[in-house]
């Protein structure tokens, strides 16, 4: 009983009625309140959803607590040391910049000393200490 379309050379069937169908067996549905056949040898299988749910709850929920305030302590942690480091890299570059300026307020005061013959002809150990730089720092702003 097959219906065949003058314009196509496809075959469809006729259509069935419902009740031509085959019947299925029986469909199985699950026991009320999620509880399944094989749940006789669960020990939990005579609680309620809601019993199990209130026991295991408060559990689970101070874990996430915990597992939370350990992420949030280590987070405040990092943020403390990145702070201390960026203090840290300021405090050092004002002291560098403090020496770059200590430098040029000294050499404005020890330059003058180069003009005397004494300068060049002490042996006293601050004069040792400062002639070798003071006088490499002359030769460069001479170049310049």
């Amino acid at each position: 009983s097959h219906q065949q379309r003058p314009d196509s050379y496809i075959n469809i069937p006729a259509a069935r009625s419902v009740s031509s169908l085959p019947r299925i067996a029986s469909i199985s549905t699950p026991p009320p309140c999620g509880r399944s056949p094989s749940s006789r040898n669960n020990p939990l299988a005579d609680r309620s959803i809601e019993s199990i749910d209130s026991s295991i709850m408060p559990t689970l929920w101070d874990t996430v607590r915990a597992t939370a305030e350990a992420a949030g302590a280590a987070a405040q942690l990092a943020a403390q040391k990145t702070k201390l480091r960026a203090e840290i890299a300021l405090t050092e570059r004002d002291i560098q910049n403090r020496k770059r300026q200590f430098g040029v307020e000294m050499y404005d005061h020890c330059a003058p000393l180069t003009d005397t013959q004494d300068f060049y002809a002490a042996e006293d150990r601050l004069t040792l200490t400062l002639r070798p730089p003071l006088i490499s720092a002359q030769k460069e702003i001479a170049a310049l």
